[in-house]
This record gives structure tokens, sequence and C-alpha cells, in this order.
């Protein structure tokens, strides 16, 4: 008789317990005041480092589970190919028409996909469990305690993702930088920072933009460009002056 595969929340639930997974009496922090964000962060970065501690030496593979809580890829590269093929049979089937149909531009596409691809042999190594969907909207907080409400693109990846996922949202937050400041002070070692989160943020990004591209958000799909045009020279100021 073949073995029922758990449920995505129980699966998860078996990797890291009820720690950052369920808040009851939380409250969604989407409308918090910068103020309040700001104060928040490093709770949520704590939170982002205790999923990363779950152990996962049983799971092989890179990226998002698939529907058995499996990631179906060899390597980070593969993941990133895999995501941005236009012929699976899926949501994304033929996206490449949008460039002729949108607004979407393929010159931009290719430079910043091309620049994900560059990166990626940085996270190769780094796997750990993420939640994938860290926005804003997805995570709850009661006083310092943090919880994430969707798990549905969690998988093993660099946990550089759930703080790109933070920073695409409101970069005004300064997400990249407060994290150097919250590594450095608590003795946490990042290696290659900078190509690692620039990879996640370059992957992310261009599928920001698909997804807003398609509903034809313009607003939105000029402010990722906006924010993907100057992600490099952003992230490579970060220590800099150490």
């Amino acid at each position: 008789m073949p073995i029922k595969t758990p449920s995505r929340d129980i699966f998860i639930r078996q990797l890291i317990g009820n720690d950052n997974f369920t808040l009851p009496g939380g409250t969604l922090i989407r409308h918090f005041s910068n103020e309040q964000l700001e104060a928040l962060l490093p709770h949520i970065f704590d939170a982002i480092f205790r999923t990363a501690a779950a152990d996962i030496s049983h799971i092989c593979g890179y990226g998002e589970f698939d529907q058995n809580n499996q990631p179906q890829n060899k390597s980070c590269a593969d993941f990133i190919r895999e995501e941005f093929r236009d012929d699976l049979d899926n949501y994304w089937y033929h996206w490449r028409e949008m460039f002729k149909t949108t607004s979407l531009n393929e010159d931009f596409f290719n430079h910043i996909y091309s620049h994900a691809l560059k990166y990626a042999p940085y996270c190769e190594n780094q796997r750990y469990l993420t939640n994938g969907n860290t926005y804003f909207g997805n995570i709850v907080a009661d006083g310092e305690k943090i919880a994430f409400t969707d798990w549905s693109r969690a998988g093993i990846m660099d946990f550089m993702m759930d703080f790109v996922c933070m920073d695409l949202h409101k970069p005004w937050l300064k997400i990249p930088e407060r994290l150097w400041v919250y590594a450095n002070k608590r003795h946490i070692s990042l290696p290659d920072f900078h190509q690692r989160f620039l990879c996640m943020a370059y992957f992310r990004g261009l599928g920001s933009l698909l997804w807003h591209t398609s509903i034809e958000d313009d607003e939105s799909c000029r402010t990722i460009t906006v924010y993907l045009n100057k992600l490099e020279q952003r992230i490579w100021k970060i220590g800099a002056e150490q």
C-alpha cells in the first residue's frame, strides 16, 4: 500500500514545529507603519534564520516543493532555468509571447536573467528550508513573535530568498543593508553575501515582473524595473566602507 504524502502544512510542521508557522491572535503587518515595521525587522530576521536552521539532510534537490513536498531541481541554475521555461503546460505556457503583446521588454528580461544565472554558482551549496513568500502581507506579529501565513512557495534554496521577497515589496526599508548590520552584530557568517542576494533578487524580481505584466499592472511593472536596474550598484555598496 503506497505511503500517503502528508499535506504541505503537516510537512512543514514536521520540519519546524509550530515555530514560525502559526500565531493565533497575530496581526498581519502589511498595514503597519514603516516605523513599526523597522522595529519588527530583527524579529522577522530571527524567524527566517530559525526556519533556515531546520534539518533538511533527508531532502535532496533545490527549488520549491512539488505536490509530493520534494524539490525537483538538481541545482540553483536548473531551478532558475525551469522557472522561466515557456513550454510547460501551466499558467505561464508560452509566456514569451508577452514580448510581442505587452510592454515586457525582451532585452531587459534577458539582461536580468543572464545576471541571475551569472550569480547562481554562489547559491549552489546554500540549501535551506525557506518560506519563499515572505511578503509583508504574509507575515503576522504578536509583540515580538513572528509567523508566516503562506507556505505555498516553500522549498529548499538559499535563505536569501526570504529577505529578497521583503526587499522587493518594500525596498525603502533597506532589507539587505539591515541584514548586513544584523548579521555582523550577531556574528552570523554570510559568505558571498552580495552575489547570493543578487541572484535571488534577480530571479524573484523577474517572476514578479512577469506576473504584474500578465495582469496589466503597468505601475508595478515600472516599479520592479526601476528596482532591478538599481540593484547591482546598490548591493555592492553594502559593506564597501569596511
